[in-house]
This record gives structure tokens, sequence and C-alpha cells, in this order.
């Protein structure tokens, strides 16, 4: 699992994950200016149980709070459960990441699991929190190229 890491550890990970199978990465460009503001994927799937693991990074702070991490969480939903025919997607992340924990309530995911004081930063222990949605959960659909 990763914990923080600055763009230039992001952009290696990333070159490696992306020669993995049965994994599926993305970058997160914005229309407007073509920048590259971020990656996503789904990993950890396993197709005979129909689960998997979402990740999200956006960097710049000035791409934070502006919907941007609903949308393309909703957009990898999508992709997990009607392409990939996922049925449980579920995500890590740390008690102190309010914002993040927020934004995957509202996209639907719910609290499953907590380890407790399991990650020290800055002088002070974290929780790991454990979230999914299920297939059942999610019925919208966010992807406009059908042909996907």
């Amino acid at each position: 699992m990763r914990g923080m890491m600055g763009i230039e550890a992001e952009k290696a990970w990333m070159e490696e994950a992306m020669n993995k199978k049965n994994e599926f990465y993305f970058s997160i460009v914005k229309m407007e200016n073509d920048k590259l503001i971020g990656n996503c994927g789904l990993h950890d799937i396993s197709y005979p149980n129909r689960t998997g693991t979402v990740g999200i990074f956006i960097g710049d702070e000035e791409n934070r709070s502006r919907g941007l991490g609903t949308e393309v969480l909703r957009l990898l939903l999508d992709y997990g459960f009607h392409y990939l025919n996922l049925n449980n997607i579920m995500l890590n992340v740390k008690s102190f990441n309010e914002r993040a924990i927020k934004c995957y309530k509202k996209v639907g995911f719910k609290e499953f699991g907590r380890r407790r004081q399991s990650y020290f930063l800055n002088g002070k222990y974290y929780d790991d929190v454990k979230m999914d949605i299920l297939a059942e959960e999610f019925q919208e659909s966010y992807i406009k190229n059908k042909n996907v």
C-alpha cells in the first residue's frame, strides 16, 4: 500500500503499475488546457470474486475541492461495475484525509472497517479506514463513449 508521496515518486509508481496485468490506470487531464493533474485506477482485481480496489491521486492543491475527484470516482465506478463486471470495489484512506472521506461518501462508499492507529505521521497516529461500494448501490452511468 502506498503512503503519501511526491509527484516524482508517483510518476515512478505509475510507470511500474502500468506493466501489471488485470490493473487499469488512467491519467486525469483537465480538458480546457490538456494539463495532467493526477492519476487513478482499479487494481487488485479478482475476476472470480468480482472485486477490486480503487485509487486516486490529484496533485496540486488548486485542483482539489472542485468536484474533480467525485467526477473521476464516478467514471471509475461506472467502468468497474459496468465494463469489468465487478460487484465490490473498495478503497483505503487515512483518517486525517477528511476531504477524501467526504468525497467517497458522496459517491456512495461506506466504511466497513478501520485499522486503528496504524499510520504514524508527524508525531501522531492515524487510522487506516476501509470503505467499499457494491454494484447494486451504484446504478448511474457516467461514461459518454459506450464503446470503451
